[in-house]
Formats: structure tokens, sequence, C-alpha cells
């Protein structure tokens, strides 16, 4: 149904020719006017559409009442701009979700006439948004599954090291140990060949307990970090210190993981690369997250140069560290210059109860 509306006086001719949607509506929400984007996307001529209630005609049942109410709110308040998305259905029955920029027109002598409107399609693009945004879901889940196995292959190595390797050395240990008290042969051979024996047994234990400490699992991760910052003190001639909030007891499987292979590149880094001699480990629990922060004194470095090498995949450190903590939920914030030390700062969500998928892993690892 038409409804009778004051004709157009005048309109830019550059307003056919513009590739986005435009229309003008009086005060009562009827087009008073339409360019050709307009009828190529909704099928109607401009001859058919000019007159017609722009709501009850192309915008859906659903979403009527809603824009109807933007639009008289603008009018009645006098707004002289407004913003907001709509479907609008074509004469084929496809939808499309328009976003539109709003203006209010006035005649020569101020009074206000209409509204003109001009709408962008963004029905693809949002469509791609979802599509990449569904993408990355499934990416981050990939992730997650990778390092799950990652952790299960580091579980199961480490324990066939210390369980079947460690214990065959250990045997071969024992028994050159019985063979140098009862054979005549020289000693040398002897303490030679304990001594690689005992070399080889100490450079498999220490792969395993690299690998995936059996004291993460066992005890969770304040020993575990406690332990790990305890070795390297004594590997490294290193000053450390260690604070954890007593409140913090078993975590879930999952955040456990993270917090300490987060804490073990951070530590490691620290060592390697910035030489420290005092390096701080904290962990406290702030209300429904868990902060994880780990200090050095080390020589520094330029963080932002750091980060534009990891795009280039010139190294790989702190987006391994940064993957890892926004797979958890958390965030990392990492602060440092040349000779000034470092400190990173990794913040994770907190769950009242550990989820019940990781108590089923951790008591898998038990059984396992």
């Amino acid at each position: 149904m038409k409804i009778e509306c004051e004709p157009l006086s005048f309109f830019p001719g550059f307003l056919e020719e513009l590739h986005l949607v435009t229309i003008l509506l009086n005060r009562r929400g009827a087009i008073t006017y339409c360019n050709r984007a307009f009828e190529r996307l909704s099928g109607w001529n401009r001859d058919e559409a000019v007159g017609r209630d722009w709501f009850d005609t192309f915008i859906p049942a659903g979403q009527r009442a809603a824009i109807r109410g933007i639009f008289r709110k603008a009018v009645h308040a006098g707004e002289m701009a407004f913003t907001y998305r709509n479907e609008i259905t074509d004469r084929r029955g496809n939808r499309h979700l328009i976003a539109w920029n709003n203006a209010e027109v006035r005649d020569a002598s101020g009074r206000p006439t209409g509204i003109v409107s001009f709408g962008d399609d963004i029905t693809e693009r949002e469509k791609t948004g979802k599509e990449m945004e569904r993408y990355a879901r499934q990416l981050r889940y990939l992730s997650r599954q990778l390092l799950e196995v990652q952790e299960n292959e580091r579980r199961h190595i480490a324990r066939e090291l210390h369980d079947e390797i460690g214990q065959s050395l250990t045997a071969i240990k024992v028994n050159l140990e019985n063979m140098q008290r009862e054979a005549q042969l020289p000693a040398e051979r002897f303490d030679t060949s304990l001594a690689i024996t005992a070399d080889v047994l100490q450079r498999v234990r220490n792969l395993s307990l690299e690998l995936r400490p059996a004291i993460l699992d066992d005890l969770g991760l304040i020993p575990a970090l406690r332990w790990y910052l305890d070795r390297m003190a004594r590997s490294s001639n290193l000053s450390v210190h260690f604070t954890a909030d007593p409140s913090v007891r078993r975590l879930p499987f999952t955040l456990e993981t993270t917090c300490f292979r987060v804490a073990q590149e951070a530590m490691t880094n620290s060592v390697r690369h910035a030489r420290a001699r005092r390096l701080s480990v904290e962990l406290w629990k702030m209300r429904e997250h868990l902060q994880l922060v780990v200090r050095d004194d080390g020589s520094g470095f330029d963080v932002p140069a750091s980060r534009r090498q990891n795009t280039r995949g010139m190294s790989a450190g702190l987006l391994g560290m940064q993957e890892r903590v926004s797979l958890a939920g958390g965030t990392l914030d990492i602060r440092s210059q040349q000779g000034q030390g470092t400190e990173l700062r990794a913040c994770f969500p907190l769950q009242p109860e550990m989820h019940r998928e990781d108590r089923g892993k951790r008591d898998r690892r038990k059984d396992g």
C-alpha cells in the first residue's frame, strides 16, 4: 500500500551513482526517494518504492517494531545523526544485513522534513566474519589438542626413560659393582665402566625430568615450581626466591601444565639469554584469577622488537608462551628494558571447582 507523501524537490546527482544504498524517508516513515543502488539491491524500481511505508514493506516483521521505535525516537528528539543495523528483504525473498547511517534533512528555512539513510550491505562481510570466527575456534581447539598430545608424549617418554631404561642402567651399575668385588681384574676397567654407566643413568634421569617431571602430576604445581627453581639454583649458581599463596592447592590439570610450562620457559630464558643472577617466582590467587609472576635481574630485552621477530618466525619463545596462556583463557604481560631485567606476569581465570574433564585426566595419569 502506498502512502501520500510530499514530492522530493531536490537531491544531489551524485546520490544516483553512489554505491551505498540511499533512501529518503519523510517524518512518517514513507519513502520519498531511493537511488539506483537501492533498486539493484531490493528489486523494486523507484516508481514502485516511492510512497510506500519503509518499515511495513521492507523490514522483516520480527524487526519492525524495534527499528520503527529507533526512527520515531530520533525524529521526536530531533537527532541530527543516528545509526542502526537491520535486515531488509528483497523481492526475491533474500535477506540483506544493512548498516545504516542516518541524518536529518531540513529545507531551506531550516524546517526538518525527513531522514536520509545511507546503507552499506554487510551481508557477505558478516558471513565471512562468522566463518573466520568458526575457523578461529577450530584452530584454538586443534592447538589445545596438539598441546595435550605433546604433554602426553612427554609423559610417556619420561616414564619410559625413568622406569625402563633407568631401571636397566641401575641394574647394570649394580652388576658391575658386584663383579668388581668378586673379580680379579684391574680396578681401573671397572671404575671406568661404572663411571660411564653412572653418567648415562644421570643423563637419562635429567632428560626424564626435563620432559615431564612426575612431581607435577603427583603433587601439583607449587611443589613442581619449587623443585624446578631449586634445581636451577643448584645448576646455575642462581639466587632464587619462591612465594606461593597458601590457598592455592590442586588446580585443573591443563592450568597446572600451562603455568608450569610458562614459568619453565621464562626461567630458562632468564638463565640462558639474560644471564640473570637473581630470580623470583610468585604464585597468587586473586579473587577468581590465578597470577603467575617471574622476575629476574638479567640483561633485559626489547619486548616490541622480540614480538616482531616472533611474527616473522625468527623466535618462538614468546609466541609459544603467549599461545599457551591464550588457550587457557589468560593474559600475558611482559615488561623489560635493556639492563633493567624482565618481569613476566600471566593471569588465568579460575573455576570454583576442578572441571570434571580435568579430574578425569588426572585420574587417568595416576592409573597409567
